[in-house]
């Protein structure tokens, strides 16, 4: 379950056509960001700690590179 949903918020963050080399490409970088976490990780709690952090900072940066639609640069 963690990685279907950690794969799907990396889907948002990375630039992907929706084709199925970018599906694969996409699946395998999820793969060595879970790996190296689990590596680092020196418990159950340490791992879920520690990709927790590693996407609540995906996010944030993700959103603080957007420009927000919000906004106008006409005042």
């Amino acid at each position: 379950m963690y990685y279907i949903c950690r794969v799907e918020k990396l889907s948002q963050h990375l630039p992907c056509g929706g084709e199925e080399l970018d599906k694969l490409r996409l699946r395998e970088i999820a793969e060595r960001f879970e790996e190296r976490i689990y590596t680092a990780a020196t418990s159950q709690s340490d791992y879920s700690t520690r990709i927790s952090s590693k996407m609540l900072s995906i996010e944030t940066n993700s959103q603080e590179t957007l420009p927000n639609p919000g906004s106008s640069s006409n005042s």
